[in-house]
C-alpha cells in the first residue's frame, strides 16, 4: 500500500486496516499528520508508546480499546504475529517483521509543508502564508508552532490576529519569545519557563496582543477535555493541540481553580476596557492571580 492509497482511503472517512507500519526517511512529521486523520475516523485517543510490550492484545478474543497505539522508533524488529495488534501503529526508518502492511513515507518537501499550512490555516491570505514559509525557513515544526497558536482562533478571526501579531511584532525575530510562548508557559503552571520567558523578553499585556483571550481560550478548552470525555473533533480542535492539551495540561490545575481563573480573566478583561483598572502591573498581576487561581470574590484593587 503507498502513502497515496492511505490518503484516498482517508478522504472517504475510512480509516485503514491496522496494524500498519509508516517507514519514514528524514521525518516523523507525515506519519503522525495520518495517525492524528486516522484517531479521529476511528473516533479513539492516540497513545504513544516506547515498545511494543507496552501495547496490549488478546489473542484468544479482541476486546475493542479506545485508544491507537503508536510505536516509534528508528528500528522496529518483532517475531510474533503483529496482526494480533489490531490498534498498532508502528512508525519507523527500518522495520524487520513478516508483515505486509507497510507504507513507505517519501521525503518531507517544502510543497508538502506549504500544502499542509494551507489547510490549517485556511483564514489566511496567501501573502501572510507564504510570510510564515519564509519567517520559518519552511521548518516544518516552526510552521506547525506558528498553526498551533492560530488554530485557537476561528477561520474567520484567523486573519486579524496574525496581522496584529506582526504589528505587534511577533516575527521581527521568530526565536523570541511571545505572548503565546507565556501563554503556553502559564497554562502548563511552569512557573520556570514564566520567569524565563519574562527575563528574556519582557511582555507587555497592554500592548501585546490578546493575551488575556489566548489565556481565557485555553483554559476554557482545558476545563472542557479535563471534565468532559469529548473527542478534538468535538470540540473542534485539532488532534496536535488536543494531545498535547491532555499531555501537559490537563491536570495541572483542579477544576475549581480553572473555573476561578476564567471567573478572574473574564471580570479583568470587563474591568480594564471599562476603565475601572489603573495602576497596576497589568502583566505580573494576570499571572500571579492565574498562577495561585485567587479566588475572584476578592475585588480587583490597584496596587
Amino acid at each position: 500500500m503507498t502513502l497515496k492509497d492511505i490518503k484516498e482511503i482517508l478522504e472517504d472517512g475510512v480509516a485503514p486496516k491496522l496494524p500498519i507500519a509508516f517507514i519514514y526517511e528524514d521525518s516523523t512529521f507525515i506519519p503522525k499528520q495520518y495517525i492524528s486523520k486516522i484517531a479521529e475516523i476511528k473516533e479513539k485517543d492516540v497513545v504513544y508508546c516506547e515498545t511494543i510490550d507496552e501495547v496490549p492484545y488478546n489473542k484468544a478474543f479482541y476486546i475493542e480499546s479506545n485508544s491507537i497505539y503508536v510505536v516509534v522508533r528508528d528500528e522496529f524488529e518483532y517475531d510474533g504475529e503483529l496482526s494480533a495488534y489490531t490498534n498498532l501503529v508502528v512508525v519507523c526508518k527500518s522495520f524487520n517483521c513478516t508483515y505486509d502492511n507497510v507504507v513507505t513515507v517519501p521525503k518531507l518537501e517544502s510543497w508538502m509543508i506549504e500544502e499542509y499550512l494551507n489547510v490549517s490555516l485556511g483564514g489566511l491570505d496567501k501573502q501572510y502564508r507564504d510570510f510564515i514559509l519564509k519567517v520559518t525557513g519552511n521548518d516544518v515544526y516552526r510552521v506547525q508552532s506558528i498553526i498551533d497558536k492560530f488554530s485557537v482562533f476561528d477561520s474567520a478571526e484567523q486573519q486579524s490576529a496574525f496581522i496584529q501579531a506582526c504589528d505587534a511584532g511577533e516575527f521581527s525575530d521568530v526565536t523570541t519569545y511571545t505572548a503565546f510562548d507565556l501563554s503556553n508557559a502559564i497554562t502548563s503552571r511552569n512557573i520556570k519557563d514564566v520567569v524565563d520567558i519574562l527575563t528574556d523578553s519582557y511582555v507587555d499585556i497592554t500592548t501585546d496582543f490578546g493575551l488575556v483571550a489566548l489565556l481565557y481560550k485555553e483554559f476554557k478548552t482545558i476545563l472542557t477535555i479535563q471534565t468532559s470525555n469529548k473527542s478534538a473533533a468535538e470540540l473542534g480542535v485539532s488532534d496536535n493541540r488536543y494531545y498535547a492539551i491532555r499531555k501537559y495540561k490537563v491536570g495541572k490545575y483542579s477544576k475549581e481553580e480553572l473555573i476561578n481563573i476564567l471567573k478572574f480573566l473574564s471580570l479583568f478583561d470587563y474591568k480594564i476596557k471599562s476603565g475601572q483598572i489603573y495602576g497596576v502591573d497589568t502583566l505580573q498581576y494576570v499571572i500571579l492571580n492565574v498562577l495561585y487561581a485567587r479566588n475572584t470574590n476578592e475585588d480587583i484593587c490597584c496596587w
